[in-house]
C-alpha cells in the first residue's frame, strides 16, 4: 500500500519502495534466464560470458606500453585502453572532463587510478543518495544505493569493463538531482550535466532539462561551461588538439583505430554487445521483405535517419504536454541507443528517471508511469541471450540487442501519440490532463 504523509504526499520511502518493488523484479527475471540459458542452451560459453560484457578481453595498446597484471581474467580494457593512450602519446580518452580525470589519473599506477575512478563515482553515488531521500533513514537511502544503482546490469558491465561512462552517469545524476529536487544547487546541477556532456558529448540532450523548464540562466551557465571543458585539453595537450584529432582520425597511431570502429566488420562482429537503432535496422535489413527493405534503407542511411530523429526528439522533450518523467526517459532514450554502437553501459542513463521519481513532488504511480517502469526494468535487466537460443558469439544479435530499440521506439511513438491527441482535445486550455490513480 502506498503511503501518505499528513502533507498528502507520497513519501519518498514509498515511491523507492514501488520502484524498486518493479525495476527488481525485472533484474531478478533477467539473471535467471541468462543463468538457464547460459548453463542449458549455450552450454560452450558461461554464465559470467553471456552475462557480463568481456571480462578478459585485453585491447590494443601503444607500442611500447607495458601493460599491467591481469586482475584475475580482467584487464578492465576500456580504462586500460583510454589510460595507455594518454600515458604514451596524450592522446587518450574521450573529450573534455573525461580527459582531464584520465591525465590526472594517468600519474598513478593503473590499478591505483582505476580505483580512484571507481571510488570516485561510488562517492558521487552516496552524495546523490543522500541528497535524493534527504530525512529518511540509513536503510532506505541503502535500498536506492544497492538496488537502484549498483546491482543493476549496465552498472555490473561497465565496472567490468573500467567503463569511464561510470563516471559520467554519475555527474548526470547527481546534476539532474540538484537541477530537480526542490532546494537543490541549480547552478551547481547546470555545473555537473556540462562536466557530463563534456566527457562523451552523447548526453547533450539533458541540456533540454533547463529549456523545458524554462531556466535560461542554468542553460547559459551549462553551455558556457560545456565549451570550457570542450576547450580546456588545447591549452594542456602536448598535441594541441588532443582528443579532437583522436576522435577525427587526424592521429597517425589513431588513424588505423578510426577505420576499425567505422567499419563493417566492426559493426557486425560486435552485433552480441549492441543496442542501438542501427542494429535494429540492420536486423530487418536481413529479411526479404517490404520490412526488411525499410531497415535497409534505415542502415544504409543510418546518420541521416539518426539526425532527424535527434531533432525531434529534441521538440518532444520540451513539449508541454511531456510530463517530465517522460522527457527525462526520452532523453535516456535519445543519449543511449541514437550512437551506432550502443554497449550495454550505455544504458546506464535508463536509471536516471528514478531522480525524478523521488524529487519531482508531483510524480504519481499512474498506470502509465508504472508502465515506464516496466519498461525501465526490462531494459536494464540481463538479456545477453543469442536469437534462438543459438551458442553466444561476439556476432550473435541478443533478445537485448533487439528488444531495447523496439521497446524505446514504440515508447517515442506513444507519446508522441499522447501529444497530439491531448492538443486535439483541448485546443486551449492548458490544464494538463490528470492520469488516473491506482
Amino acid at each position: 500500500m502506498v503511503r501518505i504523509n499528513e502533507e498528502n504526499e507520497v513519501s519518498p520511502r514509498s515511491k523507492l519502495l514501488t520502484y524498486l518493488g518493479i525495476t527488481l523484479a525485472f533484474q531478478f527475471l533477467g539473471f535467471i534466464t541468462t543463468f538457464v540459458y547460459s548453463s542449458y542452451f549455450s552450454q560452450v560459453g558461461t554464465f559470467a560470458e553471456s552475462f557480463t560484457f568481456r571480462s578478459s578481453d585485453k585491447p590494443l595498446v601503444p607500442p611500447g606500453f607495458l601493460g599491467p597484471q591481469p586482475f584475475g581474467n580482467h584487464f578492465f580494457g576500456d580504462y586500460l585502453w583510454i589510460y595507455a593512450e594518454i600515458k604514451f602519446s596524450g592522446l587518450g580518452g574521450y573529450f573534455g572532463a573525461s580527459q582531464l580525470f584520465v591525465l590526472i589519473a594517468s600519474k598513478l599506477p593503473y590499478y591505483f587510478s582505476l580505483l580512484v575512478l571507481l571510488a570516485t563515482t561510488l562517492l558521487l553515488f552516496i552524495v546523490c543518495t543522500r541528497l535524493l531521500l534527504k530525512g529518511t533513514k540509513f536503510p532506505e537511502q541503502l535500498a536506492l544505493l544497492a538496488g537502484g544503482l549498483l546491482i543493476t546490469q549496465p552498472v555490473l558491465l561497465a565496472i567490468d569493463r573500467g567503463q569511464i561512462h561510470l563516471l559520467l552517469f554519475a555527474l548526470l545524476l547527481l546534476g539532474l538531482t540538484h537541477s530537480i529536487k526542490e532546494g537543490g544547487n541549480r547552478t551547481l546541477g547546470a555545473i555537473l550535466i556540462a562536466t557530463a556532456i563534456s566527457m562523451k558529448l552523447a548526453p547533450v540532450f539533458f541540456l533540454l532539462l533547463f529549456v523545458r523548464r524554462r531556466h535560461w540562466r542554468e542553460l547559459k551557465i551549462s553551455v558556457v561551461y560545456l565549451a570550457g571543458f570542450l576547450l580546456l585539453p588545447f591549452a594542456y595537450l602536448h598535441s594541441g588538439l588532443g582528443a579532437w584529432k583522436l576522435i577525427l582520425g587526424l592521429s597517425e597511431s589513431n588513424k588505423a583505430m578510426q577505420r576499425l570502429y567505422n567499419s563493417a566488420e566492426y559493426f557486425t562482429e560486435n552485433l552480441a554487445y549492441n543496442n542501438s537503432f542501427k542494429l535494429l535496422s540492420y536486423h530487418f535489413a536481413q529479411m526479404d521483405s517490404g520490412l526488411g527493405n525499410f531497415g535497409s534503407f534505415i542502415y544504409e542511411h543510418y546518420f541521416v535517419f539518426a539526425g532527424f530523429l535527434s531533432v525531434f526528439l529534441c521538440w518532444l522533450i520540451i513539449q508541454n504536454s511531456v510530463t517530465q518523467f517522460e522527457a527525462v526517459l526520452l532523453m535516456a532514450i535519445a543519449s543511449s541507443l541514437l550512437i551506432p554502437i550502443a554497449g550495454g553501459y550505455t544504458l546506464l542513463v535508463f536509471i536516471l528517471p528514478i531522480v525524478v521519481v523521488l524529487a519531482d513532488k508531483e510524480f504519481v504511480f499512474s498506470r502509465l508511469n508504472i508502465t515506464y517502469c516496466c519498461f525501465i526494468g526490462i531494459v536494464l535487466m540481463p538479456k545477453q541471450i543469442a536469437l534462438g537460443f543459438d551458442i553466444f558469439q561476439d556476432s550473435s544479435i541478443t533478445f537485448g540487442g533487439i528488444l531495447n530499440p523496439i521497446l524505446s521506439l514504440s515508447v517515442i511513438v506513444f507519446i508522441t501519440c499522447k501529444h497530439f491527441s491531448s492538443r486535439e482535445e483541448l485546443p486551449s486550455s492548458k490544464t494538463p490532463k490528470l492520469d488516473t490513480k491506482i
